[in-house]
């Protein structure tokens, strides 16, 4: 599974409603407005028994505009073959996108003027829900994943990308707080083990353990130092 790693197509999709790429105009739907009108089976519609609704209506897209003719939504098949819908506020500066992207993963976009996504809902793999919040620059900054098994992740990022600090949760209620440096590596962790023992644990930058704190759930506690061939140097309390 990606450690939230969405690559979500409805940022690209509302992107390339801005630029042009895919402007669908309004006059499009008259020929759909006409046949439903006059009860034309054209384009596929099934009425109802009393023949005035219309049971069903197939199209490839519709666009909504406003009263000035600026578009305001659309709904339809999109770019990479699914179907996806598209709301934008009246100056069009921000948007918000739902769909399935290339790999089949539903997602929910929201953007900035920029076309950056501030926020992110996905499914990942069909079975991992997903939150991501990003910047004003569209960076991301925060993710946070529920696995299968039920393992909760809260991952903070700096404004490089990079995972500096790891909140979880074990599928048995076990929380574990991880920090890491610039270069990602793990400097400190807190847990609570499922036998009640809590602890603090420093690494070095070759994430090799120099000290450890812990209090089990009895309330004793110890301490330790390591060397950098992992031999103890000094300890203290329950050996």
């Amino acid at each position: 599974m990606s450690e939230l790693g969405l690559t979500t197509s409805n940022r690209n999709l509302v992107e390339s409603k801005r630029t042009g790429k895919m402007r669908w105009s309004v006059t499009m739907l008259l020929p759909l407005v006409v046949c439903v009108l006059l009860g034309s089976d054209v384009l596929g519609t099934a009425r109802s028994e009393d023949e005035t609704v219309p049971k069903e209506i197939r199209a490839r897209k519709f666009v909504v505009v406003d009263e000035t003719g600026k578009e305001r939504a659309e709904f339809g098949i999109m770019e990479n073959g699914e179907a996806g819908m598209v709301i934008w506020n009246k100056k069009k500066s921000t948007a918000m996108a739902v769909g399935v992207d290339h790999t089949g993963m539903p997602n929910i976009v929201f953007q900035n003027s920029k076309g950056e996504a501030l926020l992110e809902l996905a499914m990942l793999e069909d079975k991992y829900p997903a939150f991501i919040m990003s910047d004003a620059d569209g960076k991301r900054r925060l993710g946070m994943v529920v696995t299968d098994t039920g393992l909760v992740t809260l991952r903070l990022y700096d404004t490089k990308k990079k995972d500096r600090c790891a909140i979880s949760l074990s599928p048995d209620g076990d929380p574990k707080i991880v920090l890491r440096d610039k270069q990602g590596n793990v400097r400190a962790s807190v847990i609570l083990d499922e036998k009640g023992t809590s602890a603090l644990v420093l690494f070095n930058r070759k994430e090799q353990e120099r000290i450890v704190f812990q209090v089990d759930a009895q309330g004793q506690a110890d301490a330790a130092v390591f060397g950098p061939d992992g031999k103890t140097t000094w300890s203290a309390g329950k050996p």
